[in-house]
């Protein structure tokens, strides 16, 4: 876990600023304070590159949901090292 964490921080700190579109969302079936873990789909677009195509798993609260429905644009940041790892 921490790990992770010190993962994202370092994302959010030097990642390559970019767009991503939700493609698809699901649940995965687990729940953790009754909330529910997601799987999500996402079409990733760097400025000068290809768009390529990757999913993240994450909780969601209900009550969000919507801002993550399919269709809706997210800005994210990309992993350098990575391009499969965004935050």
């Amino acid at each position: 876990m921490r790990k992770s964490g010190k993962q994202a921080a370092r994302i959010r700190q030097h990642g390559i600023r970019a767009t991503a579109q939700v493609e698809s969302i699901a649940h995965t079936g687990v729940r953790i304070n009754d909330v529910p873990q997601m799987k999500i789909v996402l079409g990733v677009r760097i400025e000068g590159q290809s768009p390529y195509e990757t999913s993240t798993k994450m909780l969601l609260h209900p009550s969000t949901a919507a801002q993550s429905a399919p269709g809706t644009s997210l800005p994210v940041r990309v992993d350098p090292q990575n391009r499969k790892k965004s935050s």
